[in-house]
This record gives structure tokens, sequence and C-alpha cells, in this order.
């Protein structure tokens, strides 16, 4: 079964590899299709932090500066 899954072609992205984890897997854990993607547990996890409104006005007002 394993061999199966590792047999797709895995992309270069580490974008494209996180979106290939299946969380409802019937067979493979999480970290289980993290080792065959050769890609961090955590990474699964992380999820990139945003500016917010107020904060990117600030930015934009001390630039003019």
């Amino acid at each position: 079964m394993e061999l199966e899954w590792v047999k797709k072609k895995l992309p270069a992205s580490l974008a494209e590899r996180r979106a290939m984890i299946e969380p409802g897997h019937s067979v493979l854990s999480i970290r289980r299709q993290c080792e065959l993607l050769d890609l961090n547990r955590a990474s699964d996890y992380y999820t990139p932090a945003t500016e917010s409104a107020l904060n990117l006005e600030l930015m934009r007002r001390l630039d003019e500066q």
C-alpha cells in the first residue's frame, strides 16, 4: 500500500507536497505520510502569520515619512 502511495510523482514544492497529506487516510498516519513525503511533521500544522490591516497601515505611513 505504501509503495503505491510513494510512487506518485512527488513535486519539488513544499506547498504541493504539504497539500498531498490526507488527514483521514485509512491506512497511513499523518506521521508516516510526512516521512514518505520528506516533510517535517510540524510543517503540516504551520499556518503563516498575516499582518493586521492596522499594522499594514502603520507601516505604510512609516514608509512615507
